[in-house]
């Protein structure tokens, strides 16, 4: 998400988790806010992030996807952090998958 865990410091252990977790392959996508979830979203936002509500109203101003420009950002953030060779192993190759966890988003 622009700003809250986009950093490229932040990316890696983000594919830690989800290999850890057993996935084999991972995609960078920009959030998507729809009606009903982009409320939510917001009032989270100017809650827990003020800082941020102006860029997010500017990325969103034109419906529930980011610009191009942002979308392609996002992936490339992944494919980056992607290319380390650890992140290519198969599944099988990582050990069993631990038991996954919910975590919550607020």
């Amino acid at each position: 998400m622009p700003g809250i865990n986009d950093a490229p410091e932040q990316i890696e252990p983000l594919l830690e988790a989800a290999a850890q977790a057993g996935a084999s392959f991972v995609n960078g996508i920009a959030l998507h806010l729809r009606k009903g979830v982009r409320e939510v979203f917001m009032d989270w936002l100017r809650a827990a992030r003020p800082e941020l509500v102006p860029r997010y109203e500017a990325l969103y101003a034109r419906g529930a996807y980011a610009p191009k420009g942002e979308r392609e950002r996002i992936a490339s953030l992944i494919r980056r952090a992607g290319t380390n060779p650890r992140w290519l192993r198969p599944a099988s190759r990582r050990g069993a998958p631990p038991r996954p966890v919910q975590e919550t988003l607020f």
